[in-house]
């Protein structure tokens, strides 16, 4: 899943939301669209020898050593909300929820019309599933910029979390058309928007006659992955799961997840999962159904 080498720069307003320039394997998929640095060639940082060894230490996915960087320019630099940024968002990919939202205020501090602190302040609670939280943080964000893509996809998958599937999907779109071209988001984005466009299809045909539901017929096991169990991790993923013609689910989307590698372990058994296919006039068709992994320490 790694990709080719590009480096992509967006700006928006008094901040900028950057795509690190990268070489292969430079960014692991849970960072696209997530991790916002200064740009390296316009920003006044490009010349700092511990923003260099931040970039390189990226580089490596040695996060803790980017972080401690990042930190010294911080230092040197404590009115640029850009690093407060990007120290954010390592806070996210080092899943230390509170330090993001730490940097994030003090982004705000700086500079009150920073779009990418509302994003990292919405990203935040939307993975603690904090959805009326992150709601507000993304209206807020996009009243400051309506063309913040990354904003406008999070929008998006809060308005999933929320059921709103038709706003959703228009959400997706609008995200899509701003999401640059080069960047593997937006083929993400056009997936997602097909998918919910599948769903909100078979929903109509499932409530008219001669639709009969998939019914399921086993029921896998996620895995209570350690740091979830050490951190007393417990509730509900929710997933909208395609079971094909087959029966067998081919495609997860998440609604609503839960930290420390849940989510992941809950996707995974969501895909295992096998059924008597939905059927219409008597023939297999593929099929949506909304699953819920309940996670709980006995």
């Amino acid at each position: 899943m790694l990709t080719e080498f590009w480096r992509l720069v967006f700006r928006y307003g008094a901040s900028m939301l950057v795509a690190v320039a990268m070489l292969s394997g430079f960014v692991p998929p849970e960072a696209r669209g997530q991790f916002i640095v200064p740009d390296s060639t316009s920003s006044t940082f490009a010349n700092d020898p511990d923003y260099k060894a931040a970039k390189e230490a990226f580089a490596r996915l040695d996060y803790s050593a980017a972080n401690k960087f990042y930190g010294r320019v911080a230092k040197k630099h404590p009115r640029s909300s850009e690093i407060r940024i990007a120290l954010a968002s390592l806070a996210l990919l080092r899943n230390k929820p509170q330090e993001a939202l730490k940097h994030a205020a003090k982004a705000l501090e700086v500079d009150p019309a920073c779009a990418d602190a509302y994003y990292i302040e919405g990203r935040t609670r939307f993975l603690q599933n904090r959805i009326p939280e992150a709601r507000i943080a993304v209206d807020k964000g996009l009243a400051i910029n309506v063309k913040h893509w990354v904003l406008k996809t999070l929008q998006a998958d809060v308005m999933m979390a929320e059921r709103r599937f038709e706003p959703a999907r228009t959400a997706f779109a609008e995200a899509r058309s701003l999401a640059p071209r080069e960047f593997d988001s937006s083929k993400r984005l056009t997936s997602r928007f097909e998918a919910v466009s599948e769903y909100l299809a078979f929903k109509e045909l499932a409530s008219q006659p001669g639709t009969k539901k998939a019914r399921i017929l086993n029921n896998p096991r996620p895995e209570y992955t350690p740091e979830a169990r050490a951190y007393g991790v417990t509730g509900n993923v929710a997933i909208l799961v395609r079971l094909n013609e087959s029966g067998v689910a081919d495609r997860a989307i998440v609604l609503t997840g839960l930290p420390d590698g849940l989510t992941e372990s809950a996707r995974k058994a969501v895909l295992m999962l096998q059924s008597e296919p939905a059927m219409r006039d008597g023939k297999p068709m593929a099929s949506w159904a909304e699953v819920r992994v309940n996670f709980s320490i006995r």
